[in-house]
């Protein structure tokens, strides 16, 4: 019999993930989702720090966010703001390190308890499941931009992101994030290994504020899943508390990607104290004051519990006709 040829193998590998990366979203996990903003609720405009804002279900009335309610665009308000066409959702703050209801930052939250959850302050700790699908906004923006972009930012304020996900237990406050950042975002002078999604830093076992978990001056310390921030991308997340294993951090992430059903990651990381309230909820926005930053949301959701994402049937009656071509093909060979 003759040997496969690496070609034919590759070939047919090429042709497997060719297919899997045109099916970039995930299917949704059985029972479906506790909640899901699909980025096209605005709700809130014209109303400063809106404490009913975009789907109804979330508020910017938080120490986070200083919207004066404005549409993003030249004339609408002051610069930055927010903006939602064709379903994605662009939150665009500004470069002012001060002042009310000017748009230097501008930070959502949505409280658990809208969607009932049993233990909600125990969330993150017995585990939670994340989705959300987003990228740093582009120059063609309509209305543009009132500052070059793209331009992203970090993890701030103990543990606060573009996606957050908070959990008060009536004692403690816990808080992780993720951002999409480039490699370098000179606002503060965050450095990064290579653009791509940041995450709470792993610095000690207890959760941690005073800027612990932030990111920092140093490429070394911020961790970084390299990926274009440029591309919308794809993100199911699963967080759960860890052992007490000295030097673990409080939490293991694992990060699945565009419709793959492995994790491209799976890491330890440190809670942040980060908060807005004493309740458990999503966090999503930029909460930075000093540096100016634009993301564009698709979408935005969470289920209780630790689930890993499922292949849609058509992907696996797919891979085993691919499967079925590759070996008779090899066997046309031998």
């Amino acid at each position: 019999m003759k040997t496969p040829t690496p070609l034919i193998i590759a070939t047919a590998s090429a042709l497997f993930a060719t297919q899997l990366a045109h099916a970039a979203l995930f299917p949704t996990p059985a029972g479906g989702w506790n909640y899901m903003y699909d980025g096209s609720g605005v709700q809130g405009v014209g109303t400063p720090k809106a404490s009913v804002a975009l789907d109804g279900t979330w508020s910017a009335n938080n120490g986070s966010s200083e919207w004066d309610g404005s549409l993003r665009g030249a004339g609408n308000g002051l610069p930055g703001g927010i903006s939602s066409s064709g379903g994605v959702l662009t939150i665009e703050d500004i470069n002012n390190g001060s002042g009310s209801l000017n748009n230097r930052k501008i930070y959502f939250t949505h409280d658990l308890a809208q969607e009932g959850i049993a233990n909600a302050g125990k969330i993150l700790d017995n585990g939670i499941t994340l989705t959300f699908r987003g990228r740093l906004t582009q120059p063609g923006i309509q209305p543009p931009a009132e500052f070059a972009v793209p331009d992203g930012w970090g993890i701030f304020s103990d543990g606060k992101a573009n996606f957050n996900i908070h959990q008060f237990d009536g004692t403690t406050h816990k808080i992780i994030g993720f951002s999409l950042v480039r490699a370098s975002e000179p606002d503060n002078g965050f450095v990064f290994n290579s653009a791509g999604l940041t995450y709470n830093r792993l610095n000690g076992d207890a959760p941690a504020g005073s800027s612990a978990v932030n990111s920092t001056t140093t490429a070394a310390n911020n961790p970084i899943l390299t990926l274009d921030p440029n591309d919308f991308h794809e993100f199911w997340v699963t967080i759960q508390a860890n052992d007490n294993t000295a030097g673990n951090g409080t939490h293991t992430v694992s990060i699945f990607m565009d419709g793959g059903i492995s994790p491209v990651s799976t890491f330890n990381v440190t809670a942040g104290t980060g908060n807005e309230n004493n309740t458990s909820y999503l966090g999503l926005g930029l909460n930075n004051s000093t540096g100016e930053a634009a993301v564009d949301i698709d979408f935005f959701g969470y289920k209780s519990g630790v689930f890993t994402p499922v292949p849609e049937p058509s992907t696996l009656a797919f891979l085993g006709l691919g499967s079925a071509l590759l070996i008779s093909r090899l066997r046309r060979k031998a």
